[in-house]
């Protein structure tokens, strides 16, 4: 069975609220409020979402489909992974300026089939916990947010412009930034990487925040110089950079793997 609920203003439940939807469920309204009471159950087979903010929690897995357009925000819990659907693909905007964010937060991975669109104008946000963030991992996506915060063990995630890392705390970071030639990759908040930093970028990789923390790095830019900062020791393990590279260490040692500097 599907589910087509439409409102011209909120979509909400009452507590001890259940509800399962084997196939599609779809919420069209003003503020959609669905499962966040500890008592609630909520299970869909896919999900879709539009109006001027969504807050939804479900009891397991989730799937994402078709056009998900939220003005202000698009705030999504699932116990299990949370994925695009490859089928049908999905479109996610969040259009309010700065302010329009996407926060996912997964028991599980988090993917997106082929062919997704992220088009969030803010913060985009997604923790996977223990597990792995694959984002814009093949052609047909189309990948862009305002920034981008990370947590999980391996995140990699292809950008369609310049990628600005709010805050991280992962793993293992494989980060590009590759399709226009002005593309760049920078941070704006603290980047913790325990094993190994990788980012590529066409007009350079700037991360100096004095916060940030990597085991190993890797950089490499087109036309650019690559510039990062960490408050402990790190190692260098492959830097390709056109015009300079600037490494600094605040409060430690900067070692080499051997594979060098070009």
């Amino acid at each position: 069975t599907s589910l087509a609920m439409t409102s011209t203003s909120v979509i909400d439940n009452l507590t001890l609220a259940s509800l399962t939807v084997t196939v599609n469920a779809s919420f069209t309204g003003t503020d959609i409020n669905l499962g966040n009471a500890p008592a609630d159950v909520m299970n869909f087979g896919t999900l879709t979402v539009n109006g001027t903010s969504a807050n939804v929690s479900e009891n397991s897995a989730t799937s994402v489909t078709g056009a998900n357009v939220v003005a202000g925000g698009f705030t999504l819990t699932s116990a299990g992974a949370i994925d695009t659907d490859p089928v049908f693909p999905a479109v996610l905007a969040v259009t309010s300026g700065t302010a329009g964010s996407l926060s996912w937060t997964a028991g599980g991975t988090i993917t997106d089939g082929a062919g997704t669109t992220f088009a969030v104008a803010g913060l985009a946000s997604f923790n996977a916990g223990a597990n792995a963030v694959t984002l814009g991992d093949t052609g047909l996506d189309v990948t862009n947010f305002g920034s981008l915060g990370l947590v999980g063990t391996t995140a990699t995630v292809t950008e369609d412009s310049s990628m600005v890392l709010a805050a991280v705390n992962v793993t293992n970071l494989v980060v590009t930034a590759t399709t226009n030639p002005a593309d760049t990759i920078t941070d704006s908040g603290t980047v913790i990487v325990t094993g190994t930093l990788t980012a590529t970028a066409s007009a350079g990789v700037v991360l100096n925040s004095t916060t940030n923390d990597a085991g190993t790095i890797n950089l490499f830019t087109g036309t650019g110089g690559a510039t990062f900062t960490d408050a402990t020791s790190f190692t260098v393990g492959t830097i390709t950079a056109a015009v300079g590279v600037v490494l600094t260490s605040l409060g430690g040692s900067i070692f080499s793997d051997g594979v060098g500097v070009d």
